[in-house]
């Protein structure tokens, strides 16, 4: 075999080896993009504004879809988006007839009208709403059809810590019983605080053998005198000062625009984001419920009352509402 004859030979191998893996790693790349985190959150889809995401097929859109890159939204003559991005907060606005693809920064490839507005918070970077990463599985529901469950489960719903006050005070439904025993928790759920009360509220004292830490993380529940479940156990935050009042502040601006235009969903999943980077479970559940109420055709809404319900330990009002989502159309299923 001639030297020229094998560089040919090496070469074309080369060109045909390089020409087979690019393919795979072409399609390869665009699954990885396509599986990455959102980037972004769809807070108003209007008339007929549709979402691909993936190799999926297009779909009609709701608020609260999350939105990784590479997704594409077309809109039709009635349509119209409005996409907040969580590293800054500001927002993409797509008008009717147009087109356009997520980016990391911002919308791409545009087609018809697009335009971008700043952010509402100055630019505050939010995470993705841990509320959405709960996977749901069997076992969350396996008490869901126990006898006297709703019951149970409306006391777990009347209980709430508030944050907004330091120490912070735990409420729950006076189901007439003495003593009652509430149980703190840290972050890896290790018991690290325990008191006997005659009353449903306890405000955690300022000279406890320890202080919680604001911003900390922490589980709570309540027991009765036979070890009944009073209070299901569940995560809170404690927020510093500044915190407080900027949860406030978000909630004077969300409840101004519903005065003025009741249902409106880009201020109902802005105070979404803030309720879930600060891990406000009862308020967001709070406005989960009442936005069910406002836009009762949105899936989104209502798979997000699941997880919610989860976490606060009520697996039929979360059975409930996935029957409501998985009727509207979502997709939901559920692991073993």
């Amino acid at each position: 075999m001639s030297i020229r004859f094998f560089r040919a030979t090496l070469a074309a191998v080369i060109a045909f080896a390089a020409l087979t893996l690019a393919q795979p790693a072409h399609a390869q790349q665009n699954q990885d993009l396509a599986s990455q985190k959102p980037v972004a959150i769809v807070a108003g889809a209007y008339g007929d504004a549709q979402i691909k995401t993936g190799d999926s097929d297009w779909r009609k859109s709701y608020a609260l879809d999350l939105v990784p890159p590479t997704t594409q939204f077309k809109t039709g003559n009635d349509g119209r988006f409005v996409i907040i991005y969580l590293y800054d907060d500001h927002r993409e606005l797509l008008a009717p007839n147009s087109t356009g693809t997520t980016d990391f920064r911002g919308l791409i490839n545009t087609t018809g009208k697009a335009s971008r507005e700043p952010s509402k918070s100055g630019g505050m970077e939010f995470s993705v709403p841990y509320i959405t990463k709960l996977k749901l599985n069997q076992p969350q529901f396996a008490n869901a059809n126990s006898p006297g469950e709703m019951q149970r489960e409306l006391d777990f719903m009347s209980s709430y810590v508030d944050v907004t006050r330091y120490p912070p005070v735990f409420h729950w439904r006076n189901a007439k019983m003495n003593p009652y025993s509430i149980q703190l928790f840290n972050e890896s759920k290790q018991f690290i605080y325990g008191k006997r009360v005659s009353q449903p509220l306890y405000t955690f004292p300022t000279r406890a053998p320890f202080q919680l830490i604001k911003t900390g993380t922490y589980y709570w529940q309540v027991l009765g005198p036979q070890n009944q479940i009073i209070v299901a156990q569940y995560a809170f935050r404690l927020l510093t000062l500044p915190l407080v009042k900027y949860v406030a502040q978000q909630e004077r601006v969300f409840d101004a625009v519903q005065a003025k235009q009741k249902g409106d969903t880009v201020s109902a999943t802005e105070l979404f984001l803030v309720f879930n980077h600060y891990k406000t479970l009862d308020k967001g559940i709070h406005l989960l419920q009442e936005w069910a109420k406002l836009e009762p055709t949105n899936p989104n809404v209502f798979r997000n009352l699941c997880r919610g319900y989860i976490l606060k330990g009520c697996p039929l009002m979360a059975q409930q509402a996935l029957q409501k989502e998985i009727q509207l159309g979502g997709n939901d299923p559920v692991g073993p």
